[in-house]
This record gives structure tokens, sequence and C-alpha cells, in this order.
């Protein structure tokens, strides 16, 4: 059984260039009618404080995640190809150091994870049908391939951090961290048709409070550079009215001739400062789209 985890693990220095794409928007709405003419100021509200006509939240087409039988999910947190990080790692037969070592693993050796004890950082893992135990600071718990007629990649990714791994040249050549965000889930989306781009993973946080929450930091390996391209989050409110607010991005797998659109949705209480009460209704719900060009995300309108 998985168990929420939150490692602290040392990482290497990194770099890396940060894009942040902030989003301004504004939702109101300014309906003038001729016949309010004929009302006096005094019973009419101020148009900024029309609540919009409550709608249904846009659908938009969800990220394109590469599905793989081999990710292991309860929904708070995932693994995908585990692997050894250290140069070597040894295995025990129990969880404690001073029991006997079965054997010693080498990096980049696919493991098998099937328990998890966080108070001690211990991974149980299965070798060759026996229950073993490996400590959680030699291990990578997400890693992803990417080869080429002209290169072998493969990205490690422990905690916050990603560190990049030349297979032909057999080192790392970068490392990046992602400053803010806690991530358990790590996903890998689909963009086959970029130019001159590697890889685009998502590292998301699902939290729990009164309400539901969760963020995304989405990091793209392009032009030998990775770079955070977009946040989003996601809060809805589980109380009697039931106020929402969310953005999120959708990813075409050939961003050269398909829009990649970020999307803010916010609905919630709208106030009458005349007379203090509030109605319930759509505050925001904007759009933005962008291109890739090969070599960065061009806006293209609004």
């Amino acid at each position: 059984m998985l168990i929420f985890m939150n490692n602290n693990l040392s990482t290497m220095n990194h770099f890396g260039i940060v894009v942040i794409i902030a989003l301004l928007c504004s939702c109101t709405q300014n309906n003038e009618n001729a016949q309010s003419n004929e009302k006096s100021k005094s019973d009419s509200l101020p148009n900024t404080f029309i609540p919009k006509k409550i709608k249904p939240k846009k659908q938009y087409k969800e990220a394109s995640y590469i599905q793989d039988k081999e990710e292991l999910n309860n929904g708070y947190v995932n693994y995908l190809h585990p692997v050894i990080l250290s140069a070597t790692a040894k295995v025990y037969n129990k969880n404690d150091t001073s029991s006997a070592i079965i054997q010693t693993l080498k990096f980049n050796t696919a493991i098998k994870i099937v328990g998890l004890d966080f108070d001690n950082n211990w991974d149980e893992i299965d070798i060759n049908g026996k229950s073993a135990f490996i400590q959680r600071k030699d291990i990578a718990t997400h890693s992803f391939s990417k080869t080429s007629k002209t290169k072998s990649i493969k990205y490690f990714v422990v905690d916050r951090s990603i560190f990049k791994y030349d297979l032909l040249k057999k080192h790392f050549t970068d490392t990046f961290h992602l400053q803010e965000t806690s991530a358990e889930i790590v996903k890998e989306i689909n963009i086959s048709g970029w130019k001159n781009a590697d890889i685009l993973l998502s590292f998301e946080h699902v939290g729990a409070c009164c309400g539901c929450s969760s963020t995304q930091t989405y990091i793209l390996d392009a032009n030998n550079t990775m770079k955070e391209i977009f946040n989003t989050y996601q809060y809805y409110d589980d109380g009697d009215e039931g106020g929402e607010s969310t953005t999120d991005v959708t990813f075409p797998e050939n961003a050269e001739s398909d829009l990649i659109y970020f999307h803010k949705y916010e609905y919630g209480a709208i106030t009458n400062e005349k007379t203090e009460e509030y109605s319930m209704g759509v505050i925001c719900d904007s759009t933005v789209s962008y291109r890739w060009d090969g070599k960065e995300l061009k806006k293209v309108s609004e």
C-alpha cells in the first residue's frame, strides 16, 4: 500500500531558465441597456457588481499524458520506472543497515518497488520474487528515456529535482530544481511533434484541505535547456456555495500547427458595495493561446 510521501533529498546545483508566464484576468461585464435610463440611479446597482449569468465551465481537452502500464499510482503519489541513482546501492534483507546484504545494484539498474517505509526512508523492492529493502537516498523514483539518431538521454527525478544524463557520453549534462512546488506525481506529456523539444514533464502536488486543491508545474527540455513554462492550479471550495478557482493548460502533440491554450476560470461571490449583499456568479472565464516555434512560446491571442 502506498503512503503519502515528502522527500527531503539533497540536490545538485541547478541551472535553467525559468519562464514565468503571468496572466492577468479581469472579467467584468458592463451591459448597459437603454431601458435602464428610466430607473433612478438609487435603484440601479453599479454594473461592476452585477453578477454574470451563471454558466457551466468550458470544457478543455486535458494534456495528452503518455500512458504507461508500469506506473504505480494511488492518486496522491506515483512511481514510474524507478532506478538506482547512486553509483552502487546495497540491497538489505531488512530495513536496517545492520541486516544481511543480499546484493549490490549498479547505477541505472531498474527496480520494482512494492512497499514504502517513510519513517525510516526505506523502500521495499522485489528481488527475484522475494522481498528486500533499499535506502531511498540511492534511488530515483521516476526515470524517462529519450533516444534519437544523434542522442540518447535519460532523465532521473528525485523529489523536486531533474537530473539529465547522456547515456552515450556517460555523464550528467544538466540539473533542474523546482523552487516552490512540492511534487508527488510526475508524468510525461506527449509532445512528439514539437520541434527541438526532447521532453515535457508535469509535476503535480495534490493537497487536502477544506475543499480540494492541486498544483502543477510544467518543465520543458528544448534546445538543450530545461525551463519552467507553465504553472496551473485547481481549488474547489466544498462549502455550501461551492466556489472554485482554476487554471489549466492544453498541450497539443504538434505545437507548430496546433495552439496551446491556457485557461483561467473563477466562480464565486460578487458583492454589491451598496447593499453589502452578494450573489454567486462567474467572475472570470478567459483563455490565452500560444504557439511553440521551435525556440520559444509565443502568445498568439487573448
